[in-house]
């Protein structure tokens, strides 16, 4: 706007006058300055079974020359709600739905279950990390200032000094690699028993989770000698 700002709005109309009903009107957005910018305004979520075939644009300043380009409207992919975790209690019998790393034993085994059949067992020896991940949950649905609600049952056994289990959860950026911090629910590693244990955490998203969010599941043995033997289930992550 040369000179005097400029208030602009948006009126979405079911169909263009007279057949306007139903139709809203977006928040007002001032334009100000000289200087090329960009704006947005953020449309309310309406009824998904309603559309809209009228677009108007409305200067709410009179007698001000301003110069608007590249009006976009941009749908917004849904905000990931309820439980992300796919297979959190592996009763398909085996992994789906979790990324399998490297090292240690893995399986997903009928012998131990807090319910249902199965549990994931995860077991290492000296220098060895078995990891599975559950990752990128919800990427591109998941917003900075939602909560998530992660959940497991574990039960197992540790020997020797070294051996740890760790429950991680990650806030994602979009770029590979681009992990906001360790996340380590508990502040340190957790210390499984002959007696399977429900544990609850709840974070905030507070930081980028472009690439959405990851839950990763550790039992690890350093250079000492030991071993551990930890079996998950009823895992879950909850976002509202």
């Amino acid at each position: 706007a040369d000179g005097a700002d400029v208030a602009v709005h948006f009126t979405f109309e079911s169909n263009p006058y007279p057949n306007v009903n139903p139709f809203f009107v977006t928040e007002t957005v001032t334009v100000t300055g000289a200087t090329e910018t960009t704006y947005s305004i953020a449309i309310p979520a309406q009824a998904a079974d309603q559309t809209f075939n009228s677009f108007l644009m409305y200067l709410e300043t009179l007698d001000a020359p301003v110069v608007i380009k590249n009006v976009k409207v941009t749908a917004k992919a849904a905000i990931a709600a309820g439980e992300l975790v796919t297979n959190g209690g592996f009763e398909t019998a085996d992994f789906t739905g979790w990324e399998v790393y490297t090292g240690g034993t893995k399986a997903v085994v009928n012998t131990e279950a807090s319910e249902g059949s199965f549990s994931a067992n995860l077991s290492a020896v000296t220098a060895q990390d078995a990891v599975i991940k559950a990752a990128n949950l919800a990427s591109g649905s998941i917003e900075v200032g939602q909560t998530a609600t992660i959940s497991f049952d574990l039960k197992g056994s540790l020997t020797g000094a070294g051996g740890v289990v760790f429950v991680q959860f990650f806030h994602e950026g979009a770029t590979e690699g681009s992990t906001n911090g360790e996340g380590i629910l508990s502040g340190g590693p957790l210390t499984p028993t002959g007696i399977w244990t429900s544990y609850s955490y709840t974070q905030a998203i507070n930081s980028n989770v472009d690439g959405g969010v990851s839950l990763q599941l550790k039992a690890g043995c350093g250079g000492d000698a030991c071993s551990v033997d930890a079996y998950f289930d009823n895992v879950s992550v909850v976002v509202e």
